[in-house]
């Protein structure tokens, strides 16, 4: 019903609204993929980039489930390593440029 999902869409923050599914209607086939059986409780799923399940959970969480499912997000939320290895070898952290070619005498090749 759109006043339903209006009314949910209004409890959402505008920039978490491309983020986030609502769902109304028969939703069985998906429940049973990811092992949602208990009506009676909630569940959270922790979704990578491409939409793999990295962290389920359902019920009350412990301090360490929580805890658990913070470091993962912020595993996947880490910018990839070659976007470190890319900076930090534009700052200089790893030495000299990788590359140069240096003729036998020390000088740049093709110097005579």
């Amino acid at each position: 019903s759109p006043f339903i999902v209006s009314g949910t869409k209004s409890r959402i923050p505008q920039p978490e609204h491309g983020t986030t599914l609502l769902h109304y209607g028969d939703a069985d086939e998906v429940k049973d993929v990811l092992r949602m059986h208990n009506v009676y409780t909630g569940y959270v799923y922790l979704l990578d980039g491409i939409g793999r399940v990295r962290w389920a959970g359902s019920g009350e969480g412990s301090v360490d489930e929580v805890a658990n499912l913070i470091r993962i997000a912020k595993e996947l939320t880490r910018p990839p390593e070659r976007a470190a290895r890319k900076k930090a070898k534009a700052s200089g952290e790893h030495g000299p440029r990788i590359g140069k070619r240096v003729g036998r005498n020390g000088g740049n090749a093709g110097e005579k």
